[in-house]
């Protein structure tokens, strides 16, 4: 069972979820495994997209959740943003310190899932920032008694893309790798939400005209 493995392999720090493109990466983690998640086990979630500026995506959702202080004197929220996007790129070891700090804050383990990581490379991050945000959620997972865990996607055609001085082999846990659906379990994907909402469909062959497509 997909889920059961997911939930077992979040032990092993951290997981890589790749596919071909539209194999639904980001539905599986944001439909799918982050509610689950939160249906076994309080967690306290940061999900985020790289963007072209990482650590400063990093800084935002950081900054943005509940607990989580920033020691030094108070700053405008767009230079806070700034001054820890720049101090977690110089350093990035010291992400793993700050999502430790937030889940004692919280009290709670603390799950990082960045989605759509290959868009590091689409958007032409140079090749020091991406070893350096690599070397973050690496080292921000690196020891199994921590309350912090990763996961992260990244399309299957990015993958020769990893900086290979990270010896990725050895620091991922675990590699979950997802196909195209099948036709039945399309079907079910449009059907089964909407059933369970209470909802059904005006026109039933509707569904068919869209497996068709």
């Amino acid at each position: 069972d997909t889920w059961l493995w997911v939930f077992q392999a979040i032990s092993g720090m951290i997981i890589l979820i790749t596919g071909p493109s539209g194999a639904g990466k980001s539905s599986f983690l944001r439909a799918g495994l982050l509610p689950r998640l939160r249906e076994e086990r309080h967690w306290a979630v940061l999900a985020l997209r790289p963007g072209a500026r990482p650590f400063a995506a990093l800084a935002r959702r950081l900054l943005s959740s509940e607990g989580y202080r920033v020691e030094g004197p108070t700053l405008p929220p767009r230079e806070r943003s700034a001054e820890l996007g720049e101090a977690l790129e110089a350093q990035p070891l010291r992400l793993g310190l700050e999502l430790a700090r937030l889940a004692e804050a919280q009290q709670t383990p603390v799950l990082l899932v960045v989605d759509q990581t290959e868009e590091l490379f689409t958007h032409d991050c140079s090749a020091e920032t991406v070893e350096a945000f690599f070397s973050a959620l690496l080292g921000a997972a690196d020891e199994a008694q921590e309350p912090v865990r990763v996961v992260f996607s990244l399309r299957e055609d990015f993958l020769h893309r990893l900086p290979a001085s990270l010896a990725l082999r050895d620091a991922l846990g675990q590699l979950l790798v997802l196909g195209p659906p099948s036709r039945s379990a399309l079907e079910s994907i449009l059907r089964r939400p909407v059933a369970l909402a209470g909802y059904r469909y005006d026109d039933p062959s509707l569904v068919e005209e869209m497996l068709e497509v």
